[in-house]
């Protein structure tokens, strides 16, 4: 995951950078759960 560090750098507030982290980390989060939802999904067995 690239991080635009030009953009982090305009993030000087500490609740804003606080604030953006943890918006990063529920996307992060969201993202792990629907990849491990889909990998479930698949490791899943189907009826024939």
């Amino acid at each position: 995951m690239l991080v635009n560090l030009q953009h982090l750098s305009y993030l000087t507030d500490t609740k804003t950078l606080k604030m953006s982290l943890s918006h990063v980390f529920e996307l992060m989060k969201q993202t792990a759960q629907s990849l491990l939802g889909r990998e479930n999904y698949f490791m899943s067995p189907k009826p024939i």
